[in-house]
């Protein structure tokens, strides 16, 4: 980094500093965050941003604190700012739209923080990162940050969604109450969303150090699980929600559905995870169960689309191939997951006869 770099990534961090103050009483938090947003802040933000996402080359502790800090100003942005809610009793009440978030989703933030957060901190990858990757104390520190930066996107998307930022004493109210929103999100996601499944495919060793310190290595299967159950959250819904999210599937089958279906064959509870004892090991595939349901809830509803009857079937061979071999099996290797997932895939797509008839 030379010297003009450094000084406006020092002015940058000051800025964000600043932002991510939320400690003063509520009026003059929300001025602030007004004199933020009319000033464009979030539009510099998610350009500097971006810029990380887009690198290609390995990101210090430096750099990932500046990104971590611009995700927290983000979040401190749209975070209870612009709710209004009348009555403590919860009898009458009105959400209006928040500036920030109305801002921040008319500049694609949600897409660029899943990419942040999907990119910088991949779940279960950290774990077959070679053994001279670095110092330990090096790689501590280098993923503390990273878990910190997963957990403040995941939390400035949770903020962008509508009534997210309502009291938790409004939020089971609003939720059958309020209007609800479509996901800030599109199909621009799918690649993120879908990224998030490859480090629980086994093929690489667990080789990083990382593995065998068990602070370190907590802190990191939690990261790993929460990142994967938003990840398997989002997709599911729009998976149900949006007919372009289930279309983009038909246009780009090779490179979409190969990865879920990879995941819903293959992926598998981690070794690593057996060294935090038996009750810690089935709190935590109890977990992935979940996430593993949701992800063929998904392709259910992917294959339950009209046009994906006619798409589909005429030109997915593998898939097809893939589905009638989950639902035969072989005495060796009987998953009832795969069967069930096999037999209401097929079922959806083949709902006219003459489709069916192959089968």
């Amino acid at each position: 980094m030379n010297c003009s770099d450094w000084l406006r990534t020092c002015a940058w961090t000051t800025v964000c500093t600043f932002a991510t103050q939320g400690m003063e009483p509520e009026p003059l938090a929300d001025a602030n965050r007004q004199q933020f947003l009319d000033a464009k802040f979030q539009e510099s933000a998610l350009k500097f941003i971006k810029k990380y996402t887009s690198s290609s080359s390995e990101l210090d502790v430096d750099d990932l604190k500046i990104a971590k800090t611009a995700v927290g100003a983000l979040l401190n942005s749209c975070s209870d700012f612009g709710l209004s809610i009348y009555s403590h009793q919860i009898q009458h009440f009105n959400v209006r739209l928040a500036p920030a978030r109305s801002c921040l989703i008319s500049l694609g933030a949600p897409a660029e923080l899943l990419t942040l957060s999907t990119t910088l901190y991949p779940p279960a990858h950290w774990a077959s990162k070679p053994e001279d990757a670095g110092k330990l104390e090096d790689l501590i520190a280098l993923y503390q940050i990273r878990i910190g930066l997963a957990d403040w996107s995941w939390r400035a998307l949770s903020a962008i969604n509508v009534g997210s930022a309502c009291p938790s004493s409004t939020k089971h109210y609003i939720s059958y109450h309020a209007t609800v929103e479509k996901s800030p999100l599109g199909t621009e996601s799918i690649r993120s969303l879908l990224s998030t499944f490859s480090g629980f495919i086994p093929g690489q060793p667990d080789s990083s150090p990382l593995v065998q310190h068990s602070e370190s290595r907590n802190a990191l299967v939690e990261a790993d699980l929460e990142s994967l159950e938003e990840c398997v959250s989002l997709f599911e819904a729009l998976s149900l929600d949006s007919e372009d999210f289930r279309l983009a599937f038909l246009n780009d089958e090779a490179t979409l559905i190969s990865p879920l279906l990879d995941f819903i064959e293959k992926g598998d509870y981690p070794e690593y995870w057996k060294l935090d004892g038996e009750e810690e090991s089935k709190k935590r595939e109890r977990t992935f169960d979940v996430c593993k349901a949701g992800t063929i809830k998904a392709l259910i509803s992917v294959a339950g689309d009209t046009q994906s009857m006619e798409i589909l079937w005429g030109k997915g061979d593998t898939l097809i191939t893939g589905l009638v071999t989950w639902v035969k099996g072989n005495p060796s290797t009987h998953r009832d997951d795969l069967v069930i997932a096999g037999c209401l895939t097929l079922g959806n797509l083949a709902r006219k006869g003459r489709l069916s008839s192959p089968l």
